[in-house]
């Protein structure tokens, strides 16, 4: 669960700097909907192949 929600905060806090109406949402109410983000790019397997790519291009 440390990284859903470790990922979960970077989440709110990227979407805060494209957008700062974000503010305007409790932050029980972001955090939630990036939980489910983190959540899906996980279990997806998506976080894991951006890793990968990550790595590939420091290679």
């Amino acid at each position: 669960m440390d990284i859903v929600l470790n990922s979960a905060a970077g989440i709110v806090a990227h979407r805060l700097s494209k957008n700062p109406a974000e503010r305007d949402r409790s932050f029980v109410e972001r955090m939630a909907d990036a939980v489910q983000v983190a959540q899906h790019s996980i279990d997806s397997g998506a976080a894991s192949a951006k890793l990968d790519a990550w790595v590939a291009a420091t290679r």
